[in-house]
């Protein structure tokens, strides 16, 4: 082989690594594009929120099913329920979405991405909810911390309650 020449398969790879990419870009534009064009072809139909873990898994097996952006953004909404500390139940949905979010997005680099992309278009109030997940996404031991964090949070509640 001459100095000068390349590999066989090197600018194949390039090009297959580039399509990869392209398909990737492609798929989170059309999530995007259906979050924004559901609202906007509806505005009054708000994406309400799950309010039980079998709504979440509901949710998440239409989700896996079919791809559909809603009932991934219903997913998303019901982080919020993670900050209630009055009402247990509620709080246990709120942490059941994220604990969710974190493990789906661990092992799948597909809805890692989903997750990226909709915390960036979120607004003020699930930003910060999204950017956590991504917190313990990141983190080697982010499962282990959460459960740690949810255990305390658990006890505090009990402990509020029984006063």
């Amino acid at each position: 082989m001459m100095l000068n020449q390349t590999k066989p398969g090197v600018n194949h790879l390039k090009q297959r690594k580039r399509k990869i990419f392209m398909k990737q870009l492609f798929i989170l534009f059309f999530i995007l594009c259906s979050i924004v064009n559901a609202q906007e072809n509806n505005p009054k139909r708000v994406m309400q929120p799950a309010h039980s873990a079998a709504e979440l898994d509901s949710l998440w097996a239409d989700f896996f099913d079919n791809r559909t952006s809603e009932s991934f953004i219903r997913i998303f909404k019901s982080l919020h329920f993670h900050r209630e500390r009055q009402d247990i139940e509620v709080f246990l949905v709120g942490s059941a979405a994220k604990y969710s979010l974190i493990n789906y997005g661990k092992q799948s680099d597909y809805i890692l991405k989903v997750i990226r992309a909709v915390t960036e278009v979120s607004n003020y109030s699930l930003k910060p909810e999204g950017l956590d997940v991504l917190k313990y996404i990141n983190d080697p031991d982010g499962i282990n911390n959460y459960r740690k964090e949810v255990s305390k949070i658990l006890a505090e509640i009990a402990g509020n309650n029984s006063n």
